[in-house]
């Protein structure tokens, strides 16, 4: 067991030079994926619009609306993974670690829905 350290980088910064190496000798693999979810502005409910390689698209992961769209809110969500391994490591049973990272960005509200709904949109 080591001390921690700080990345050299940002999260979406090692995805995006991915695959990388350090030089201490460190293997980094990087992965991103985009999600749009749709929001019901009244319950908060959500329901997922869609994104890549996610088997809970079926509905399952949230409720199913069921409501106009022209009320929904969108909101997309990005998720960076970044995996790492110390090719340099003596153990050789030494496992690679990961990192996860969200970003969330909004659609802005349609002019009628945020004036029905004040400052909170």
């Amino acid at each position: 067991m080591g001390s921690l350290k700080k990345l050299p980088y940002t999260i979406p910064q090692l995805v995006a030079n991915a695959p990388c190496r350090s030089s201490d000798g460190i293997l980094y693999s990087g992965k991103k994926s985009d999600t749009w979810y749709m929001v019901d502005p009244k319950t908060g409910r959500r329901e997922k619009v869609m994104g890549f390689g996610d088997a809970s698209m079926d509905g399952k992961e949230g409720e199913q609306i069921g409501w106009a769209t022209s009320r929904a809110i969108y909101l997309g969500r990005t998720q960076y993974t970044v995996m790492m391994y110390d090719s340099l490591a003596k153990n050789k049973d030494a496992k690679p670690w990961n990192i996860t990272f969200y970003d969330y960005n909004a659609v802005s509200a349609p002019p009628e829905l945020a004036k029905e709904y004040g400052e909170c949109i």
